[in-house]
């Protein structure tokens, strides 16, 4: 889902593979994902979240799972929903759990959780130093001390 082909292609490749080969659980689970992207990127959700549920049910800790999930329910504003995937894909292994605190801020921030948005983007930055959209949302802060 990450090669750069284009969406068409690339949901015709996922689906051959899910199809017709015979692949070992993990990666029958990682074509789920790929296809849930996808689906996402054309933002076919329901379709999106049938993938990843199927790619649960071969591995049920998939951290990027649940932070793609969450990532689309931010965009249906589900904001609890996508808190708690958020919050899930944090306890397992993740590659870019940066992405995960910055989008849980964005999150916090659309349901009045100032300070903790706040601190996941503080902690985003932490994680990967030199990428600027958290930079920029932390920008807009002023911390006040007691």
């Amino acid at each position: 889902a990450k090669s750069g082909r284009s969406n068409q292609e690339a949901l015709k490749i996922c689906n051959l593979a899910i199809e017709n080969i015979v692949a070992n659980r993990a990666d029958m689970a990682a074509t789920y994902v790929n296809r849930g992207i996808v689906r996402a990127n054309r933002r076919d959700f329901d379709g999106a979240i049938a993938d990843y549920a199927s790619a649960l049910r071969l591995n049920p800790d998939l951290a990027e799972v649940f932070a793609n999930r969450g990532t689309i329910y931010i965009q249906t504003n589900q904001y609890n929903l996508a808190l708690g995937e958020f919050d899930r894909a944090l306890t397992l292994e993740l590659e870019q759990p940066a992405n995960v605190y910055y989008n849980r801020a964005i999150v916090y921030e659309h349901i009045g959780e100032t300070t903790k948005a706040y601190f996941d983007f503080k902690k985003a930055v932490e994680l990967r130093p030199n990428w600027n959209l958290p930079q920029i949302e932390l920008a807009r802060f002023s911390v006040q001390s007691d």
